[in-house]
């Protein structure tokens, strides 16, 4: 039956969002607030809607010589999950006139979908118990500038306080039995990871044809602890190593741009996907052709969904100034 577990979903969401910037001698105050309202009607998810705001404030200043600082904090309200404030902080120090280096500090949530909480189908149900998740990061680096080259490499770690998994037990695995998938808060995930990447001009800036290329790997070392006879849907799931190689040519108002990547994930499973967009600027409309996915590569990148083979698209983009 073509039908077996379809689900129809009608979803809203409205935002609107306002900031401003006050610049002083010594530096630079900015300010945001922002709203988001969302409603979803579902055959398997029930009508449910939230509302969330949150806001912002930043100081950035350069008074000290050669030391960039950007310090600020984020307030959100969340009507399901209430009151929660997140600082951060970066740093940045030119060591010369090419070389920097680079430190941050921050905190941030994932507000569980709608899906995670409500969801109702036979293979997977969801949690109204559960709480956001929490993370704290910190990450350090060094980057290179030139006229034609731009390169960093760093390394972060990431902790994540109720760290949200959909799991199920295996106790009944072979049985015949359908078990469901359910999320659960199942506490503390660290990532630790390093990342590097390369960025070559081949031709000055002011040139009619320019072209360039970028280069940039990925590895992510997660650490998360299941219990005994417990399956996770997506913990081994998660990436590994990355690599993407992108190269653009830009003449006049024609950009043609091929992305390719590499991935690996933790089950070992790996696969290549290769890209083409092609693109022209007339004024302010913007003009762009895609194909995804060229090699009609098939692969999974959680659970058992298939992810598209080769698609096409095309579309319009006008940038209204006022």
């Amino acid at each position: 039956e073509t039908t077996k577990g379809r689900a129809k979903h009608y979803s809203n969401v409205f935002g609107a969002e306002i900031n401003a910037a006050l610049e002083q001698h010594y530096g630079t105050f900015g300010i945001g607030l922002e709203g988001r309202f969302e409603r979803i009607n579902s055959t398997s998810i029930g009508r449910h809607d939230r509302e969330n705001y949150g806001g912002y404030l930043e100081f950035k200043t350069e008074v000290i010589e050669k030391l960039m600082i950007n310090a600020g904090a984020y307030i959100n309200y969340n009507s399901k999950f209430g009151w929660q404030v997140f600082p951060g902080l970066d740093l940045g120090y030119d060591i010369t006139e090419h070389w920097k280096i680079i430190v941050n500090a921050g905190s941030s949530q994932r507000i569980p979908s709608f899906t995670d909480l409500y969801n109702n189908q036979t293979a997977n149900i969801g949690n109204p118990n559960l709480t956001s998740e929490n993370a704290y990061q910190i990450e350090g680096g060094i980057k290179y500038l030139s006229n034609r080259i731009v390169a960093q490499a760093g390394y972060f770690h990431r902790k994540i306080d109720d760290f949200i998994d959909w799991q199920k037990d295996d106790a009944n695995a072979g049985t015949g039995t359908i078990i469901p998938w359910k999320p659960t808060n199942i506490g503390k995930n660290k990532i630790d990871g390093v990342n590097a990447s390369f960025r070559y001009n081949f031709n000055d800036p002011g040139a009619t044809t320019r072209y360039f290329t970028t280069l940039s790997y990925n590895y992510l070392h997660p650490s998360v602890t299941l219990a005994d006879g417990i399956l996770s849907k997506y913990a081994i799931e998660s990436l590994k190593h990355q690599v993407i190689a992108n190269f653009t040519i830009n003449h006049k108002n024609w950009m043609l741009t091929s992305s390719n990547r590499f991935n690996e994930r933790i089950s070992y499973k790996s696969y290549f996907i290769a890209d083409m967009r092609a693109a022209y600027q007339f004024h302010d409309l913007n003009i762009f052709a895609d194909v995804q996915n060229i090699f009609d590569k098939r692969y999974i990148e959680a659970a058992a969904v298939p992810m598209p083979g080769r698609w096409l698209s095309a579309g319009v983009k006008y940038k209204l100034n006022y």
